[in-house]
């Protein structure tokens, strides 16, 4: 028998809304003044919208009942009780890509005031109040411009493509002076979220108050601040940077310019393509890294694909603020921007790697957020002495480098199975934030460049005692390594995670002709979790690289902050189920920076669960 979570109208906030009063809402849209908050109902949107029957594909005098349909009124008796004014059983969408978003307004240790916010397809971003036990609406938003989506979603014909409203993952400011939030303390809430397949804007929200929001603002895509911005994929990375633009103390969205259905077509369209920098309060651009020679405020960079994902940010010289950048495209390529300074005349961009050919078993796609450390590799070469008596000796040096960790696979199309995907570990050697008049030597990366470790040569080489033949003919002339997903189909997803030296990756292989059984069964694809040394690509763990995860796509492996009995530190995932040899939690192993050792448990060496540092590059100008 299937458990409820089989059956979507049972528990959690589906339930809740379907046993709610629609009256009892807080529903707002963006139909004031200059796209102000104001309640959706009929008489707002008529007033806001012209010709509000053409944008919700009614005939004329069915908008009243559309938009009760949307907040909930069960204006056809869809359970045919008699009722029309009471609540639809089938409110809540789904949050289909939409990560939920906790954030803690602060309270007691025994009542935090928590708020969660997530977007459905139904078109709505909902905020919910956490209340322990229960969980209530605190208000719902729907754009305007999924307001055509509305009559289709309320046909529900069979058979019909899919509807995605408000499909993107909320991201959060927060200004905290006391660990509770306060509009009285200068304290400061504001949210923003894209629409990812939903559309081609991003919306920013004042919730310093979390019952009281106001709109910031809202960016939409082809308009002139921002004229490549496609379907808003990326998610915002929020910081800080150094511009003559904007007050080092206010806070900018880093983005990438999104998903476009053609992106196929190399250079066919402009649309998704480039980087933007955004000014998080007022939603003006600040600068961009475009293929637009003639936008102001831009950096001109020939990026030829599109760039849906979450971008990496990286504060080099550690003083609190971003002046790197780096982005994986569609066509199998990896961006490095440099913020250097504040003067953005400076500010340069090249092409740090690219992966894919003119095949289309080798038409490579970063669809993943690129995972960067900073660490360092013992490069060993042979060195002629030459003396008394000729001989060759091996030395050893720390060479240190960037990790730009990155799975190939095409997220728009999860069960294709036309490319061979693969993992990767890329150096960039390049350790100093600077402005390039020229392309460094270090860039424009390409696969025989790097290392194959598929099949982990480096404990075959242990194992014939003939270690240093890969180390000083093989890694040291290389600038990085890859591994590949062998089985058919086989795609990276998810971003990766690094942990103590291990890379962590997850892979999906789609099933052979797999369709539905039935309710309860699922002949689905195989989420695979593969762990490695990340500089040596060799095995950390006894199972070898790769252990099954479960029957689905697995998200990015996420640490748990925690210990078994035995005080070893562990590692967890979100988005796997049970697979054949794994629970969902293993015991976290560290690499100890050899090739082929790892740390047995979390007492042989350290479990870092964050951005692992070693060194402090620091660049002296000779005057």
């Amino acid at each position: 028998m299937c458990a409820d979570g089989n059956d979507v109208d049972r528990g959690g906030v589906a339930e809740y809304l379907a046993n709610k009063s629609p009256a009892d809402r807080t529903i707002y849209s963006n139909t004031g003044g200059g796209g102000a908050l104001q309640t959706f109902n009929y008489l707002n949107a008529s007033t806001g919208i012209a010709n509000l029957s053409a944008t919700l594909g009614v005939a004329s005098g069915e908008e009243s009942t559309l938009i009760d349909w949307a907040r909930g009124v069960d204006v056809h008796d869809e359970d045919n009780d008699g009722n029309t004014s009471e609540m639809r059983t089938d409110v809540f969408g789904d949050p289909l890509h939409s990560k939920p978003l906790v954030i803690n307004y602060g309270g007691s240790v025994n009542n935090q005031d928590l708020r969660i916010v997530v977007g459905t397809n139904a078109g709505f971003l909902h905020m919910l109040d956490d209340n322990g036990a229960t969980i209530t609406e605190s208000w719902s938003f729907i754009p305007t411009s999924v307001y055509p989506n509305l009559d289709i979603l309320r046909d529900n014909v069979t058979n019909a493509s899919k509807v995605y409203g408000m499909d993107g993952s909320p991201v959060a400011y927060v200004k905290d002076t006391d660990g509770t939030i306060s509009a009285a303390d200068g304290d400061k809430v504001w949210l923003f979220t894209g629409m990812r397949r939903g559309g081609n804007q991003y919306f920013a929200f004042d919730v310093t108050s979390p019952d009281s929001p106001s709109l910031k603002w809202t960016i939409t895509g082809g308009s002139n601040q921002f004229p490549t911005l496609a379907q808003s994929w990326s998610q915002p990375v929020v910081g800080f940077i150094k511009s003559s633009r904007i007050a080092t103390s206010t806070p900018v969205l880093i983005l990438g310019a999104g998903y476009v259905s053609d992106a196929d077509s190399a250079g066919s369209t402009t649309s998704g393509r480039g980087i933007y920098i955004v000014n998080a309060d007022t939603g003006e651009r600040v600068w961009s890294f475009t293929p637009d020679a003639n936008l102001g405020n831009n950096t001109e960079v020939n990026i030829l694909d599109a760039v849906p994902a979450k971008v990496a940010a990286l504060d080099s010289d550690f003083d609190g603020f971003i002046d790197r950048i780096y982005a994986g495209d569609l066509g199998g390529n990896v961006w490095r921007m440099d913020l250097f300074g504040s003067d953005e005349s400076k500010w340069t961009a090249y092409k740090l790697a690219s992966v894919s050919g003119e095949a289309q078993a080798d038409k490579r796609k970063f669809f993943n957020e690129p995972t960067v450390v900073r660490t360092f590799f013992n490069v060993k070469k042979r060195v002629s002495i030459t003396g008394n008596e000729s001989s060759t000796v091996v030395v050893s040096k720390e060479v240190p480098y960037e990790g730009i960790v990155i799975g190939s696979g095409d997220r728009a199309h999860p069960n294709s199975s036309t490319t061979n995907d693969r993992l990767y570990v890329i150096q960039d050697r390049n350790i100093i934030t600077d402005s390039y008049t020229t392309t460094p030597n270090w860039s424009n990366i390409r696969e025989d460049d790097l290392f194959d470790m598929t099949g982990d040569p480096i404990q075959q080489a242990i194992a014939n005692n003939d270690l240093d033949s890969i180390l000083i003919d093989g890694l040291a002339n290389k600038k990085g390594w890859y591994i590949d997903l062998a089985r058919k189909g086989e795609k990276s997803l998810s971003a990766a995670r690094v942990i103590g030296g291990v890379a962590y990756f997850t892979s999906y292989t789609p099933p052979d002709g797999g369709v539905l059984a039935n309710s309860c069964t699922i002949k689905a694809g195989t989420g695979r979790l593969y762990a490695m040394d990340l500089s040596y690509g060799t095995q950390i763990y006894d199972w070898g690289n790769e252990m099954v995860v479960g029957n689905r796509i697995p998200d990015t492996p996420v640490t748990y902050a925690g210990e078994n009995e035995d005080g070893k530190s562990l590692l967890s995932f979100i988005g796997v189920g049970q697979g054949e040899n794994n629970t969902g939690v293993i015991e976290a192993k560290g690499s100890t920076g050899e090739p082929g050792e790892s740390c047995e448990d979390s007492n042989s060496c350290d479990i870092d669960f964050g951005l692992k540092t070693y060194k402090l590059h620091t660049k002296v100008e000779e005057k």
